[in-house]
């Protein structure tokens, strides 16, 4: 982080600021915890969904505001939100100070979503299914980036079987053989890779994403139209609009926010509505 860069482009009439550095995964929790005791009213995440993610549940349902400036190797919420990925474009966001009220997303245990030690929070999206392996696959991967997504992507595919879930969305059941399901607040994972065009993050609903198991001749088709969203129209996936959304599955793998996780076989997701206030275009 180029301290004479921000001194250039950050408006010194309105904000005085500190830099704090990561060190290990988690830190960026410890120091928004820090930034909050010593007074700041924006606290600002550099780098990719995984880091906003760790100050950002800190600073749900309070009058602090969330300002992102980009810096991981998707980026996938910035870019739903349209906040540059160079360094002055994301400055010059934070200087014209747009305030966008969010929802935000806990994923818990069925019938545990009350108890606070027993969610997770996510802003994006969070998953299970083939998503949820390539999560899982690219934490080990030591150079990050769209093309190590691909290879992988390419690796696992022919050998990734689909597997059975019950879906509840609202008071619907759902039993189907599904190749991946997102629950997705925003509408993309990142690098412009499009699940769920019509997201909003302020609708108050949850997008239920469900891919079903599809053929190899159809893949340059979906990877085009997961480019260029329209992946909904695709004919394989089918987006469910939901306030509340019950998983039940026989895996527990899933991922939140880009990051690999395990939570339990049956998931309840709970949309905290205008609950985040984020610095946007």
């Amino acid at each position: 982080m180029d301290k004479k860069f921000i001194d250039k482009y950050l408006d010194a009439d309105r904000y005085d600021y500190e830099i704090y550095f990561t060190e290990h995964e988690g830190h960026a929790t410890e120091l928004c915890a820090r930034a909050i005791e010593d007074g700041f009213d924006i606290i600002a995440a550099v780098g990719g969904d995984g880091t906003l993610n760790e100050v950002a549940r800190l600073l749900v349902n309070t009058e602090l505001k969330f300002a992102i400036i980009p810096a991981g190797s998707g980026n996938g919420f910035a870019l739903h939100l349209g906040i540059p990925l160079t360094l002055k474009g994301a400055l010059n966001v934070i200087n014209r100070h747009k305030v966008l009220c969010i929802d935000t997303v806990y994923v818990s245990p069925y019938g545990s979503a009350q108890n606070p030690e027993n969610r997770t929070f996510y802003m994006s999206t969070a998953g299970m299914g083939f998503d949820a392996e390539m999560a899982y696959q690219f934490k080990t991967v030591k150079n990050r980036g769209l093309w190590s997504y691909v290879k992988l992507v390419i690796q696992h595919f022919f050998t990734y079987t689909a597997k059975e879930y019950e879906v509840y969305i609202n008071e619907d059941k759902i039993v189907i053989e599904a190749f991946a399901i997102t629950v997705a607040n925003s509408s993309q994972f990142g690098n412009n890779a499009t699940i769920s065009p019509n997201a909003k993050v302020d609708d108050g609903l949850l997008d239920v994403c469900i891919s079903r198991k599809f053929p190899l001749y159809a893949l340059p088709m979906l990877v085009y139209r997961f480019f260029n969203a329209t992946i909904d129209k695709s004919g394989y996936i089918k987006v469910h609009l939901a306030e509340r959304v019950r998983v039940k599955m026989d895996s527990d793998r899933m991922h939140f926010d880009g990051d690999s996780g395990q939570i339990s076989n049956d998931l309840q997701f709970v949309i905290n509505k205008a609950s985040l206030n984020v610095i946007t275009t």
